[in-house]
């Protein structure tokens, strides 16, 4: 989160030194949400440059959170600026994309809902579904990618047996996560309620299910633009899928 503790990151950079970090590995956050996908790139010198980038991102406090802001590390870059020097925000997805950017691999920035798509379009990586990679990180190589609806982070130590998972690759069909289903035009909006800011029209899409805001009841989801809200009165037009 940002320096006021929310998404939407009013100052550029890390102002907080909490904003974008190194920290320990987690199997699972303090909802008890796991983890869905494990993706590690085949190309070892991409995987080492992407792992590098992110290192200097996260001790570079020009470097900050915002998902409204979320490309702007993402243009500093395009800019010829060093990652060492720049400065611009970024959210959890949008940083790993750029960082794939940036180490050579030609791929859109996307988010949560679309990147374990992306990347394994590019034809770079193996996707692992297994407990032994999702529930620990003794397999996960310096570079993978943990990847659940809503958020995503990079590794940056080997673990104990990384290298030696050849027999757990695996992109077994899983039950999918809860989802909105948009009929018709429908705001996105943060915070939740209809005076929050609009920061994406999803159009007859499916969006990824966060949760329930307790205040008003609507649905938190995952957009291209970030996380945000839909109402929930109208099923018709948003209407909550598990499956």
């Amino acid at each position: 989160m940002d320096e006021n503790g929310s998404i939407t990151g009013p100052e550029v950079g890390d102002q907080t030194g909490k904003e974008v970090v190194l920290a320990t590995w987690y199997a699972k956050n303090s909802r008890g949400v796991g983890w869905k996908y494990y993706l590690e790139c085949n190309d070892d010198d991409l995987r080492e440059r992407f792992a590098a980038f992110i290192e200097a991102a996260c001790g570079n406090p020009g470097v900050g959170y915002s998902q409204p802001n979320r490309k702007g590390l993402y243009k500093a870059i395009q800019n010829g600026v060093s990652v060492e020097t720049a400065e611009g925000d970024v959210d959890c997805t949008s940083l790993i994309f750029t960082a794939l950017i940036a180490s050579g691999l030609d791929v859109a920035i996307g988010y949560s809902g679309n990147m374990y798509r992306l990347l394994m379009a590019t034809g770079k990586f193996t996707a692992y579904a297994d407990a032994a990679h999702l529930e620990s990180d003794q397999y996960a190589r310096r570079g993978g990618i943990y990847l659940r609806s809503g958020h995503a982070l990079t590794v940056l130590e080997d673990g104990g047996s990384a290298g030696n998972a050849e027999d757990y690759a695996s992109e077994a069909d899983q039950i999918d996560p809860p989802y909105v289903q948009i009929t018709g035009k429908v705001n996105v909006r943060n915070p939740a309620g209809l005076g929050g800011k609009i920061i994406y029209v999803a159009r007859n899409e499916k969006l990824p299910f966060e949760e329930f805001d307790d205040d008003t009841g609507w649905y938190g989801v995952d957009c291209p633009a970030g996380a945000g809200f839909v109402s929930c009165n109208i099923p018709r037009y948003a209407k909550l899928v598990k499956e």
